[in-house]
């Protein structure tokens, strides 16, 4: 229920919020379609909450749309018949976005309850089998008792040794049935349990110990005992475990007496001559070679004479398996006898324990298949986050480019350029989101790389708090920065990283204090040699129940702080992660609501404390570019006529393609100085583009303009030969800045 109602609240924030930015934009460029931002936000919601909260976003939006945009407006009644239409259309594209983001949400859930699943089955199937094998192997007998010495378990071997059912000798005295003797003496030994209640520890119970069953049967067994304890160390009982050592003991005067073989041995033992004959064979060696079709007197089966042969070759003892003709896995081993001129084979069933490490081989394929399936669904989710960013991206970028335009003119009036820096604004916190989203997926896969430099740490202060000045100066607040001596912090970090961070904590403090209110960021050193760094405000402040969770994942202190202030509670977790792969610390402190908070980051000083030496950057004259003939590529025809419009402002000629076919007709006919492509393109890729131009002696300079901006898709570009690439929206600045930057290489 608690996870619906924060869904809920993020569907009114986000209708809330696209309802405001379509409005704005209609106030700056005209009349747009109504439903120009309600697509985004209903995407969003549902991507993130699921069906319930993206149909409510759907209907919130319709409603909004259908009462104050469509006319008549402010009554729920819709006169035209396209408007109509539109408001259906629109509504079952939000009611099939919202299933099939419900429906992705619940193929992952299932994906993961049923690798869980797999793998549970997979852990307990193997358990059993190693309990199995272990069982088949040894055959220990298990006795239980109680602290006073009576019994109070036999297991199926333990009353196969003793003659005694569990049922009979549940309360009798453990000597009753568990009658042990000294096979030497024939005298009792120590009654078990008093030995191990004794010491109080494991302990093997006796040597040379003979077990005599119930019916007067006598087994020598190796046994020993442990204490059974209660959760408070109190010794409840004693757990008994012997077993049947008659086939050691043979074995054992076997290696004593090679040359003897007891008739009485339960299994094959076969003597074989140099040359290939049978020696001797005992009733079980007799019983299986003339099942497979041995001539009594005769050579072994050829298959078994040219395994064991081997032996003879070497002088030392082989090894192998061989499957007999019902089914059976036999176990050879041929060990010869130095001088005799022979060897003796023994020979054993082991059918059960290569069943059992068949079933462990299949349960580890069986493992190895959920693991594949899970990677398989994780790369699924990877790319179709890569192209929900994609398809996010891209509306906005005629936005931005819209509101840079009108920002130029010169006529334009103080209030209407106070509302296209607040569209502007909104735009880019927009694309900020979009960026957290993946900063945090690629968090949680560990895929962010940091690229680490020694740098003076106030300089990455002051560079984040010039980004946050025009927000501070529009709240009118008290902003006090200390950032200590004259003396350098220098630090070994990730410079656009780590501003990241104070941007972050910079960006927080300011939205979440009043007008007039104090924000401060502060920098000194602790008695540990690590430089600290505060940002500290006088603001809502944080309950002290809240502060566990404040840097967890879509956790916002409490709901209604979230449905007025916005956001999605990622900053700090990404802020979190980011400081402590810079090997540092953050954490939170406030007195209570109403009385401010502080972020404190820990960050330790690098190695090294003298200042590289590093070339100061040339700077970038953003006219060198001059007037240049353009092919633009752009499948998004609203975003190819804005950039256009840009690109002619700054004096460019510009030829516009919307797929890479129409792009290499014009590059064919026409000389041109730059490309500026998308990447994904209806008929191909920007890579492939820019590969064919490069086929047909194409050497102009290319800019990548796409949605895609992870690190892995700006890697792509570099490799395709792009020189620079922008992610959407993209600003106007960045784009002449860009242009100018690749123009200026090419020419030196």
């Amino acid at each position: 229920m608690h996870k619906r109602w924060t869904g809920f609240a993020l569907a009114i924030g986000a209708v809330v919020l696209a309802f405001g930015v379509r409005q704005t934009l209609v106030a700056v460029a005209g009349e747009l379609s109504p439903y120009i931002t309600f697509y985004p936000a209903v995407a969003l919601v549902a991507l993130i909450a699921g069906l319930r909260a993206g149909l409510l976003a759907t209907v919130l939006a319709a409603f909004a749309a259908d009462y104050w945009i469509l006319p008549p407006t402010d009554h729920l009644k819709i006169h035209s018949a396209v408007d109509a239409l539109g408001l259906g259309i629109f509504s079952a594209m939000g009611i099939a976005m919202s299933i099939v983001a419900e429906l992705f949400l619940r193929a992952r859930q299932r994906e993961v309850a049923h690798r869980e699943q797999a793998l549970a089955a997979v852990e307990t199937e193997r358990q059993r089998l190693l309990l199995a094998v272990t069982l088949a192997s040894i055959g220990d007998g298990v006795i239980t008792t109680d602290a006073e010495g009576r019994v109070t378990f036999l297991n199926g071997e333990a009353e196969r040794l003793t003659g005694w059912r569990n049922d009979e000798a549940v309360g009798q005295p453990l000597l009753d049935v568990f009658n042990i003797v000294n096979e030497q003496t024939r005298q009792p030994v120590e009654n078990p349990v008093e030995k191990v209640l004794r010491l109080g520890m494991v302990v093997g119970l006796a040597n040379h110990t003979i077990l005599v069953a119930r019916d007067g049967r006598e087994t020598p067994v190796d046994d020993s005992g442990a204490p059974v304890r209660q959760a408070n160390g109190t010794v409840q009982g004693v757990v008994l475990v012997f077993r049947d050592i008659t086939d050691r003991r043979s074995r054992e005067e076997e290696i004593r007496s090679i040359a003897r073989f007891p008739e009485e041995n339960p299994g094959p033992v076969l003597r074989l001559s140099r040359d290939g004959n049978v020696l001797y064979a005992n009733r079980a060696a007799e019983t299986f070679l003339l099942e497979e079709g041995w001539v009594r007197g005769g050579p072994p089966p050829p298959i078994l004479w040219q395994r064991a042969e081997s032996a003879f070759r070497t002088g030392a003892m082989h090894e192998f398996d061989l499957p007999a003709h019902d089914g059976r896995v036999i176990s050879f081993c041929c060990v010869p006898v130095a001088g005799a001129g022979y060897a003796n084979l023994y020979a054993q069933d082991v059918t059960a324990r290569k069943r059992a490490e068949e079933g462990l081989l299949a349960a580890k394929e069986s493992a190895d298949n959920a693991k594949a399936a899970a990677e398989l669904a994780n790369r699924a989710k990877d790319y179709f986050l890569a192209v929900l960013s994609h398809e996010l991206r891209t509306p906005l970028t005629p936005v931005l480019m819209a509101v840079s335009m009108l920002q130029r003119r010169p006529d334009l009036d103080q209030d209407l350029r106070t509302t296209l820096e607040m569209v502007r604004s909104n735009i880019e916190m927009e694309a900020r989101l979009i960026d957290d989203l993946l900063d945090v997926n690629r968090i949680a896969k560990g895929k962010i790389e940091l690229q680490k430099q020694t740098v003076e740490l106030r300089s990455v202060i002051q560079r984040a708090v010039e980004v946050c000045q025009p927000d501070i100066e529009a709240r009118g607040l008290n902003f006090g920065i200390d950032l200590g001596p004259d003396a350098p912090y220098w630090v070994e970090a990730d410079v656009g990283r780590l501003q990241q961070v104070f941007w972050n904590l910079l960006k927080n403090a300011i939205k979440f204090t009043s007008h007039g209110g104090c924000v401060g960021i502060c920098c000194r050193l602790d008695q540990n040699g690590c430089v600290v760094v505060e940002v500290n405000d006088s603001g809502i402040g944080i309950e002290p129940s809240m502060l566990p969770q404040l840097f967890n994942a879509f956790e916002q202190a409490e709901r209604s702080i979230t449905r007025q202030f916005g956001g999605l509670g990622l900053g700090l977790t990404i802020s979190k992660a980011l400081v402590e792969m810079h090997g540092g610390t953050i954490d939170a402190h406030s007195e209570g609501k109403d009385k401010g908070a502080t972020f404190r980051v820990r960050l330790p000083l690098a190695a090294s404390t003298q200042q590289p030496e590093t070339p100061s950057p040339a700077p970038t004259d953003r006219n060198v570019a001059g007037p240049l003939r353009i092919l633009l590529v752009e499948d998004h025809a609203i975003s190819a006529k804005m950039i256009r419009m840009v690109l002619m402002q700054e004096g460019h000629e510009v030829e516009t393609a919307d797929d890479m076919a129409t792009a290499l007709e014009l590059a064919g006919r026409q000389h041109f100085d730059l490309l500026i492509s998308d990447l994904g393109l209806p008929d191909g890729s920007g890579h492939d583009l820019l590969r064919h131009l490069r086929r047909q002696d194409c050497r102009f300079p290319a800019i990548a303009l796409s949605g895609y901006g992870q690190e892995e898709d700006i890697q792509r570009s570099r490799e395709a030969g792009f020189a620079v690439h922008l992610t959407k929206p993209a600003t106007r600045e960045s784009l002449v800045e860009a242009i100018a930057s690749v123009v200026s290489a090419k020419d030196k």
